[in-house]
């Protein structure tokens, strides 16, 4: 490296499919940890407004309240790491799509 240090600054701005992908982006990931975080406070609140329905056995001996916790929880969040994929490659496949338009445009 030359020792030289980019600002940002100093860089080009985003051209808008970049901008309105990232816009997208964050917005889909704000809606997944909402929800997540709706699940991790719900079981709190739960334990703490119907402490006897919680203590109910469900799977192996298991409380609700550590089921929600532990399986609950881990398969909330393999489905929202499904979520983020499928809207992450659909918007991949658009994106990409759209240059092969662009390339057949520009006779490539």
């Amino acid at each position: 490296m030359s020792g030289k240090t980019i600002h940002y600054n100093d860089l080009p701005p985003l051209d808008g499919k970049v901008t309105h992908r990232m816009s997208k982006e964050i917005k889909v990931c704000l809606w997944l940890f909402v929800v997540y975080a709706i699940y991790l406070f719900l079981v709190p609140i739960l334990n703490f407004t119907a402490p006897e329905f919680m203590k109910i056995r469900v799977w192996g001996g298991m409380s609700l309240t550590w089921f929600l916790t532990s399986i609950g929880a881990m398969i909330l969040a393999f489905a929202i790491a499904a979520v983020h994929v499928y809207f992450y490659t659909k918007d991949f496949y658009i994106s990409e799509g759209d240059s092969r338009d662009i390339a057949k445009g520009a006779g490539m």
